[in-house]
């Protein structure tokens, strides 16, 4: 397990959008390629195989940084008011 600061999760999170669009836009080029971060002294490679799956965790740990579930209410609890 990897424990990131808010900023950094965001930072990466960043990385992992970019990463994607030239995966989407190029893949021919990006196919076989690793997506390498640095954070800190630390150098981290994802391998295309795990990307998805990294990438989900990224976003799945800003969402709960940002409370996006608070922000945007829970669906379910709204339809019970109704």
């Amino acid at each position: 397990m990897l424990t990131f600061p808010q900023q950094t999760l965001f930072n990466i999170m960043k990385e992992c959008y970019e990463w994607e669009t030239m995966r989407s836009s190029s893949p021919e080029i990006f196919h076989d390629k690793s997506l390498k971060l640095m954070v800190g002294v630390v150098e981290l490679t994802i391998s295309p195989e795990d990307f998805v799956e990294f990438n989900a965790a990224i976003q799945q740990g800003a969402s709960e940084a940002l409370k996006i579930v608070e922000l945007i209410g829970n669906p379910s609890r709204q339809e019970g008011k109704k």
